[in-house]
């Protein structure tokens, strides 16, 4: 059983075309998420977990908001902002979960 030429190459278009779609979306600079942006919002909302929220960590983001009666997500939340300020970018973008 063999393909036929035009087969075969309608076959390596759609291989190329999925490479090339696959490097955009990985080359995609919307994935990145702002140091600074996750700063403020630690700083500012880090008692209700919204910074966490933002860079894909949920579960933490939810047991901030069941804590958020509690001092203690503040506390963390301002000490995770001034962390997130003082770290890399790389570093930074390598905690955040949507990559």
């Amino acid at each position: 059983m063999t393909l036929s030429k035009e087969k075969m190459r309608e076959i390596e278009e759609e291989e190329n075309y999925r490479k090339e779609v696959k490097n955009k979306i990985s080359n995609s600079k919307s994935k990145k998420k702002d140091k600074l942006v996750a700063a403020l919002l630690a700083i500012i909302l880090g008692d209700l977990g919204i910074h966490k929220f933002y860079i894909g960590e949920t579960v933490k983001g939810v047991i901030y908001l069941f804590f958020c009666w509690t001092a203690i997500p503040a506390i963390i939340g301002i000490i995770e902002g001034i962390d997130y300020l003082i770290i890399s970018e790389e570093e930074f973008q390598s905690r955040c979960k949507y990559k």
